[in-house]
């Protein structure tokens, strides 16, 4: 084909050739490829309040968990609901999950603070790999008994240092200088303070979880939590 013909010239001069042989072949349509389903998993949104939300932000069933990283429990429970939770109910654009801060003591403060550095993308993840090293740097959190530190900035450094959880996120890619400016965020020390004074008028302890802003009784394990996500389904 020389250049400069147009293609509907070029197609006609075709069709005109293949009638002079015989039989114009009939045009051959593109088959329209399907839409690629949404990874719901790796969707991440934030809340006005400053809480991160994990899956389909108009799923049916949004979870809340109330969670602490120097909690046990939440350990346990994130350690066991992870993969079936995503697997089961995120993954399908079913449920979606949205944690909120209950922060207990300066070590939880810390982790919480560290968690939320890079943002919604790096949360998810921060926090899971917090909570799945929780026995190291909690054991080495509670032996610290360093002084009085001169302010609250000082103190946060400290015990990030003393429990390892500095060495934890620059681990996970973040410089040292960017882990002493998220322990320094004085935008994020304010909704961790507002989030934890609204959560502890929510709840008793952690973990504790709620369903469509109901919050759910004696329910703070996968085995109690999952009949409550399908008993929301089906309704």
């Amino acid at each position: 084909m020389k250049r400069g013909v147009s293609i509907a010239a070029a197609t006609s001069a075709l069709v005109l050739a293949a009638g002079l042989a015989g039989a114009a072949p009939a045009p051959r349509r593109m088959a329209a490829s399907a839409p690629a389903a949404a990874d719901w998993t790796r969707r991440t949104s934030m809340t006005e309040q400053g809480a991160y939300v994990l899956g389909n932000p108009a799923a049916k069933v949004r979870v809340v968990e109330y969670l602490s990283y120097t909690c046990s429990h939440c350990a346990h429970f994130v350690s066991e609901a992870e993969t079936a939770l995503k697997r089961d109910y995120i993954s399908r654009g079913t449920a979606a999950i949205e944690l909120r801060h209950a922060v207990r003591d300066r070590f939880d403060y810390a982790a919480a603070l560290l968690a939320r550095c890079g943002g919604a993308e790096r949360f998810f993840g921060n926090t899971e790999a917090i909570l799945a090293a929780q026995p190291q740097w909690l054991a080495k959190a509670e032996a610290y008994a360093g002084p009085r530190p001169a302010s609250v900035d000082e103190g946060l450094r400290a015990v990030a240092k003393a429990s390892g959880l500095d060495q934890l996120m620059i681990g996970r890619g973040l410089t040292a200088q960017q882990v002493d400016a998220c322990l320094a965020d004085d935008a994020q020390q304010a909704t961790l303070g507002t989030m934890t004074e609204a959560s502890f008028k929510r709840i008793q302890g952690t973990p504790s979880f709620e369903i469509n802003g109901t919050v759910l009784a004696d329910v703070h394990s996968w085995d109690m939590l999952e009949p409550q996500i399908k008993a929301a389904l089906a309704r």
